[in-house]
């Protein structure tokens, strides 16, 4: 019987490589200089740690995405980098959905009577885009060092990101698109400031942060 414990033991690993294999996780994370395209974000504010807005992006998922048609994202835009505040619970970010411009009128119908919810038109400009393929929860459990860590290694050899902490950063997952896949935008260009949604303050920074990224 050992002998069959031992067997299902080793095909464990053996049947997560398949999995992730499968899923397009071993593809290399494409790197460019791009612009975003222009955006109708749906979204509402979130406050706190960046690992539990998994709940928000579940409501979000649920409850606005049947409401428009094909081809609408969930997107998250996180304003503060967790290794350089202080306070995690302070972190800021906003989530929602990516609506098309023809649909505007339907999200300001969704709208009504949500007064947690806003509406903003996100311009295109200069970014630096990460695309990787969206697999699910090793997605998430790997985002920092398979995505970020290309990604602001790219932006800073590039000189589209100085030395410090990350500015904005927008997250697009294309669920529906074939194959699934996530975009990470750092936009750099003169625009960038339109991209700073959050109400809330800014949280208080560690003092050196320029070796923490």
């Amino acid at each position: 019987m050992w002998l069959w414990l031992l067997s299902g033991i080793l095909s464990i690993p053996l049947i997560l490589l398949a999995y992730l294999s499968w899923t397009g996780f071993f593809i290399p994370v494409r790197l460019q200089i791009t612009k975003t395209p222009r955006l109708l974000f749906l979204y509402k504010q979130h406050l706190g740690p960046y690992k539990k807005v998994g709940k928000a992006f579940s409501i979000i998922r649920e409850k606005y995405l049947p409401h428009f048609g094909p081809g609408t994202s969930l997107a998250g835009l996180y304003f503060d980098s967790p290794a350089c505040v202080l306070d995690e619970d302070r972190c800021r970010s906003c989530v929602g959905v990516l609506v098309r411009e023809e649909e505007e009128s339907k999200a300001r119908a969704f709208m009504v009577g949500k007064p947690f919810l806003k509406l903003k038109s996100l311009p295109s400009t200069d970014s630096v885009l990460a695309t990787s393929r969206l697999c699910g929860w090793v997605t998430y459990l790997t985002l920092g060092w398979r995505v970020y860590k290309p990604l602001l290694s790219y932006a800073r050899k590039t000189k589209s990101l100085p030395e410090g902490c990350v500015p904005a950063t927008l997250e697009v997952y294309n669920e529906g698109h074939q194959p699934a896949l996530l975009e990470v935008y750092l936009p750099f260009g003169n625009d960038r400031e339109e991209f700073n949604l959050s109400a809330y303050p800014k949280p208080p920074y560690k003092p050196d942060t320029s070796k923490k990224l």
